[in-house]
């Protein structure tokens, strides 16, 4: 429970910081430089559970693979640098 529970943070953690390097200007999806990974990504953040985080990112690599991918990278950044507890 607590490794799953880890692991949604981290995704969450990841998916949050490419969110906002998508963002562009600050403005949302209207100066992110790529508007539909943003609103994709958005959208998954938004109504999707993040409770099994593999199975959240599974359906957004579905939905938009560079994204999926993107966050997969940072997830795994995130993991063996900055929660390395």
């Amino acid at each position: 429970k607590a490794a799953q529970a880890l692991t949604s943070l981290v995704t969450f953690a990841a998916a949050k910081a490419v969110l906002a390097q998508m963002s562009g200007s600050g403005r949302g999806a209207l100066g992110a430089y790529n508007a539909e990974g943003y609103r994709a990504l958005e959208y998954a953040l938004e109504n999707e559970s993040l409770r099994d985080a593999d199975a959240w990112l599974l359906k957004l690599t579905k939905a938009n693979n560079l994204v999926g991918v993107r966050i997969a990278e940072t997830r795994l950044a995130y993991a063996s640098t900055d929660f390395e507890w």
